[in-house]
């Protein structure tokens, strides 16, 4: 499908009106689930309570979301509030907070 798109210029034109927030928002979520779908593999067993896609996600998230601030450039860095520097520009403090964040308010476990 891709191979067909080629031929057609208005269909290439159409996705490059795409804002590449999204493009890189879609990116991240595939990459996110790609860790949780290799987690799931990793650690599938014939226990009861088996690896879900939760668990990959809150564990895949910040680790990307830690890599990417590492990787940061400090020109990007210098552009935040100097209040936020030293939590945004970490790239530990981002992946904990984000970690913290998808466990105990976003996935949060609903006790029965």
């Amino acid at each position: 499908m891709i191979g067909l798109m080629a031929f057609f210029p208005s269909v290439i034109g159409i996705i490059a009106y795409i804002p590449s927030v999204v493009v890189g928002c879609v990116l991240t979520y595939i990459l996110t689930s790609q860790i949780a779908a290799g987690l799931i593999v990793a650690f599938q067993g014939e226990e009861g309570d088996a690896f879900q896609l939760n668990s990959g996600l809150t564990i895949g998230l910040p680790v990307l979301l830690g890599t990417v601030v590492a990787f940061m450039p400090a020109s990007v860095i210098d552009t935040f509030p100097v209040i936020f520097k030293p939590i945004l520009g970490n790239g530990f403090v981002v992946g904990v907070v984000s970690a913290m964040t998808l466990e105990h308010i976003i996935f949060r476990r609903q006790n029965n």
